[in-house]
Order: C-alpha cells, then sequence, then structure tokens
C-alpha cells in the first residue's frame, strides 16, 4: 500500500513501525461489518467506485460516501488505538 493512502497518523511515522501500524490498520478492517471491509479492500486494491458500486449493489454517491465513512471510522480506531 502506498504511503499516501495510509491515514494521516500513519504518514509521519518511521518505516521501522510501519509494519506493525499497517498490521494495526488491518486489524482495524477486519473489525469492520463485511460490506464496509468489501468496500475497503476494493477501493485499496483501486477498483473504481463504478465498479464497487456495481458488485456491491449500490449506487456510486452512496458508495463514495460509505468509503469516506469508513476511512473516517479506521482513523479513529487508529488515534485510539495510539492512546
Amino acid at each position: 500500500m502506498p504511503r499516501a493512502e495510509f491515514p494521516e497518523e500513519m504518514k509521519e511515522t518511521s518505516d521501522t513501525n510501519i509494519e506493525l501500524e499497517v498490521q494495526l490498520l488491518y486489524q482495524c478492517i477486519a473489525e469492520l461489518p463485511e460490506i464496509d471491509r468489501l468496500i475497503i479492500s476494493l477501493e485499496l486494491e483501486n477498483v473504481k467506485q463504478a465498479e464497487i458500486a456495481k458488485i456491491i449493489g449500490l449506487n456510486e454517491t452512496n458508495i463514495r460516501v460509505k468509503i469516506h465513512r469508513i476511512k473516517e471510522r479506521l482513523s479513529k480506531k487508529f488515534k485510539n488505538h495510539e492512546h
């Protein structure tokens, strides 16, 4: 996963901690509901949102909103874990 796609909290960490933080990120993803896990996994694999919408059965606008909310949730979980 490119560093640019990491949550803001992960962008400034050293390379030695990246592996642990990526593991934490994947753990947080694993805790999401099944549909959200599928959506964010497809997004991280650079599947176009229109294609994700077809796969999931929602319209593209709903997928965009869901991706935004999932990223917010993951960022909050990540921050909470650090404290």
